[in-house]
């Protein structure tokens, strides 16, 4: 099952802001209208449904309607699969359509997350961005998901694996990451071609 809008305004035509019809997150009594809903959080998706779309502005509603598999596969492709923070204001984002793109965004140091429904990043109330924006405004890049899972499994050495490349204690692959003779990504994960060269 899937929503659309009544009287011939379908979500997926685009034709829908949902942010224009629900409860804006900045309503004086917005913590009682939530606990009226039963929601902790204000999620704009969960509001819209709940409301069945309604809005003051017009006579629109939402109705369930039955829609085919092709229709909610092709929903599913442009959905977020996973994204990249590359510095205050870019953002790699993979699709799961396998499509990459770099999305450029207003400069925020806030940290980043992926909503619960894949379907948009989240900075903070205010700075947020939903999958089709991304999508239509990143610029597409060269490199998969697959790439950065392939590079991980390849490049990236367990404090084990560098005992053994380097033939060294524990210990020593430690006092090794003290003195920042190699580099730690954390207590104990370390980049593959910086062992190698100290090697």
């Amino acid at each position: 099952m899937d929503c659309i809008i009544h009287n011939s305004i379908t979500i997926e035509s685009g034709n829908v802001n949902m942010k224009e019809r629900v409860i804006p997150y900045e309503r004086q009594n917005i913590v009682e209208i939530l606990k009226s809903m039963n929601e902790i959080t204000y999620n704009e998706i969960k509001i819209f449904i709940k409301q069945k779309g309604k809005s003051s502005m017009d006579d629109n509603y939402l109705k369930l309607i039955n829609k085919s598999n092709n229709f909610i596969n092709k929903w599913k492709e442009l959905l977020i699969k996973d994204f990249i923070k590359i510095n205050n204001n870019k953002l790699i984002v993979f699709f799961n359509n396998g499509k990459t793109k770099v999305f450029k965004y207003e400069n925020n140091n806030d940290i980043p997350f992926l909503n619960l429904f894949s379907n948009e990043i989240i900075f903070n109330v205010k700075t947020r961005y939903d999958y089709l924006e991304i999508y239509n405004k990143g610029v597409d890049i060269d490199f998969s998901y697959n790439n950065l899972i392939e590079y991980i499994n390849e490049n990236i050495y367990t404090a084990k694996k560098v005992e053994e490349s380097l033939n060294i204690s524990k210990q020593s692959v430690y006092n090794l990451k003290n003195k920042e003779d190699i580099i730690s990504l954390n207590n104990n994960l370390f980049i593959k071609n910086n062992v190698k060269r100290y090697k």
